[in-house]
C-alpha cells in the first residue's frame, strides 16, 4: 500500500519564513524535511564551516589508501595489516564527523537534547 500524503498550508510572517529557510539551508534539508523533523521531535544541526572540504579531504585519503591496499595486496610488498588498520580508522573517523556534525538530535522535554542513536 502506498503512503497517502497529505498537503498542509501555513502561514508565516516574513521574518517566520526567512527563519524557516535560513534554517533548511544551514541543516541542507528542505523546509519540509525540516517541519517533519521538528515535528517528531528533532533538532537538526548545521554544518560548521570547512565541514565539506573536510569530509571531502578524508574520503580522498580513503581512496587512496584502499588503492594501495590493493596494490599491496597483490604485490605483497606492503603492511597491508597496518594499511588496512589505517583505512579503517579513516572510514571511522568520517562516520564520527557525521554522528557530530550532522546527524539530528531529539528533543527531550525537558528542552535538553540527546543525540540519535545514543
Amino acid at each position: 500500500m502506498k503512503n497517502k500524503f497529505i498537503s498542509k498550508h501555513f502561514r508565516f510572517t516574513a521574518e517566520d519564513d526567512a527563519e524557516l529557510k535560513k534554517k533548511a539551508k544551514a541543516a541542507c534539508i528542505s523546509e519540509a524535511a525540516l517541519v517533519r523533523m521538528l515535528i517528531h521531535g528533532y533538532e537538526p544541526k548545521s554544518k560548521p564551516d570547512g565541514f565539506n572540504e573536510c569530509v571531502h579531504q578524508l574520503a580522498k585519503l580513503g581512496a587512496n589508501v584502499g588503492q594501495l591496499l590493493a596494490k599491496a595486496n597483490s604485490l605483497n610488498f606492503i603492511d597491508t595489516p597496518t594499511l588496512i588498520s589505517l583505512n579503517n580508522s579513516i572510514q571511522t573517523l568520517i562516520s564520527d564527523m557525521t554522528e557530530v556534525y550532522i546527524n539530528p538530535e531529539r528533543v527531550n522535554k525537558d528542552g535538553s537534547n540527546k543525540t540519535v542513536g545514543s
